[in-house]
């Protein structure tokens, strides 16, 4: 009597039983993704990102080709211009600005993120992308709590943020670089943000910060924006079709 084959697992059970094993491990402070998806190529620059950082993502390029359409849009009479790259993850932001229109658009750019090894990999892009000469000089960083540890006597024509996104839920741990990246333990950080910007910003510089479709309405953030009396009306930039983001935009009077 002949022993039955043994029955192939269906693919789509397969795939569920690699997400359900993905999520046990990443809530076990294990981020399954984090240790193949540390290298990338965005805009033409190279990431060899730490393997606690984030922002070698498909994501991370759409918001960079966005930041640059948005400064190619501006009028070329605003050039020689001081950028913060703040909630900076591997940099890619700022990086594209500068690469892309470095010299008489682009003067320097600061990053700036609470997570030491985000820029450790800033570190290493400047490096890999012929940036060195640079780095110092016209390219810096801050280790920084939001706004908190930014020098308060450097002005910039230009803040670009990617910051958390989503308020943490409940007593959820912030155990993994991608929680770090994308919640926000106190719910507070975009409200501060928005309420301090002016601070930071030059006389007729604009913040521009970006945020996910999914985590709330834009009159939200508009609302925010609009307390700050140093603000002129903020609008939402909406980007291409199918994309998961928009840009909250404001000047300063």
């Amino acid at each position: 009597m002949s022993t039955p084959a043994p029955r192939a697992t269906p693919p789509g059970l397969l795939t569920a039983l690699k997400l359900r094993a993905q999520r046990m491990l990443t809530a076990c402070g294990y981020e399954v993704h984090r240790q193949r998806a540390h290298r990338a190529t965005i805009r033409g620059l190279r990431y060899r990102a730490d393997p606690c950082s984030v922002g070698c993502l498909p994501e991370t390029e759409l918001a960079a080709t966005s930041a640059v359409q948005m400064l190619e849009a501006w009028p070329r009479s605003r050039s020689e211009l001081a950028v913060l790259d703040l909630c900076c993850g591997i940099g890619a932001i700022g990086l594209s600005l500068f690469a892309e229109h470095g010299g008489a658009r682009v003067r320097d750019v600061a990053f700036a993120d609470i997570n030491i090894f985000n820029l450790t990999s800033v570190e290493r892009a400047v490096r890999d992308n012929g940036f060195a000469d640079d780095w110092g000089t016209r390219l810096r960083h801050y280790l920084s709590d939001g706004l908190d540890q930014v020098p308060r006597d450097r002005l910039f024509d230009l803040v670009v943020c990617n910051p958390p996104h989503f308020p943490a839920a409940g007593d959820a741990p912030i155990n993994t670089p991608a929680r770090l990246a994308s919640h926000d333990p106190s719910g507070r950080l975009q409200p501060t943000i928005l309420s301090r910007c002016h601070q930071y910003l030059a006389p007729g510089g604009e913040i521009w910060l970006l945020q996910n479709r999914e985590a709330g309405n834009p009159q939200w953030l508009l609302g925010l924006a609009d307390q700050n009396a140093h603000l002129e009306p903020a609008r939402a930039v909406r980007t291409a079709a199918g994309q998961p983001f928009y840009w909250l935009v404001a000047r300063r009077q």
